[in-house]
């Protein structure tokens, strides 16, 4: 789905695709509980999260859900530099969340200074990346973020390439994503390799929490003060 050339309808199969495997693999809620674990730091106050490369806004939404569902005062954007995965995103948001989330066109890699955030998210993006790439985004991240970053990834592993071979088949039509789910695992990091990425980034070891969780994800946690 990196490809710019990628046909509309194609693209449009491809993120229904990945909806469906990410409710599947619980992907929003175990993002949106660590979004919610890092927000309580900061006291009960009206917090702006920012998630990076949003695709159809599954986490924005999830994000947007949550924060009303628990009154809390969120506002909620995603970016991503796709307008195909903004025009769905903004399709398949209600107008119940119409004054919670919003979606912007913008590639992040340019650059996060134009980008106002309490917490930064940004879920199953960072193995689209090269490594150089990955360690310049995340040094963004703890420039911008003031109070920290929360990130979901693939893990690299032999089950996790059969997972993707096997779960992209059954939940999914699109052979974009057919060949996408194998391949971004074979081009994502270990535990310990993110753990690297994130040290090399400037982010502090004892302000960061990588954990391994299923099916053969990483979650990341950074929090500006420990």
């Amino acid at each position: 789905m990196d490809d710019p050339s990628l046909d509309r309808e194609e693209h449009r199969r491809a993120l229904r695709g990945l909806r469906r495997i990410n409710r599947v693999s619980l992907t929003q809620g175990r993002l949106g509980g660590l979004v919610y674990e890092m927000s309580r730091t900061a006291g009960g106050r009206a917090l702006r999260v920012v998630d990076l490369a949003c695709g159809s806004g599954d986490t924005v939404r999830w994000l947007g859900r949550m924060a009303i569902s628990r009154g809390l005062g969120w506002e909620v954007m995603g970016v991503d530099r796709s307008e195909v995965a903004i025009d769905e995103a903004r399709r398949l948001t209600p107008e119940g969340l119409s004054g919670r989330v919003r979606f912007v066109v913008g590639d992040v890699l340019a650059g996060l200074g134009g980008y106002d955030a309490d917490i930064v998210t940004c879920n199953l993006f960072l193995h689209h990346l090269r490594t150089e790439e990955v360690a310049g985004l995340l040094q963004g991240i703890g420039q911008t973020a003031r109070l920290g970053f929360a990130g979901q990834d693939l893990v690299r592993s032999q089950m996790g390439y059969w997972y993707a071979r096997a779960g992209t088949r059954v939940l999914s039509r699109s052979s974009v994503v057919h060949h996408d789910g194998p391949q971004s695992v074979r081009a994502s990091w270990t535990v310990e390799e993110m753990r690297g990425l994130l040290t090399t980034a400037g982010l502090s070891a004892d302000q960061c929490r990588v954990t391994a969780v299923w099916p053969e994800r990483m979650l990341i946690r950074w929090m500006r003060h420990g």
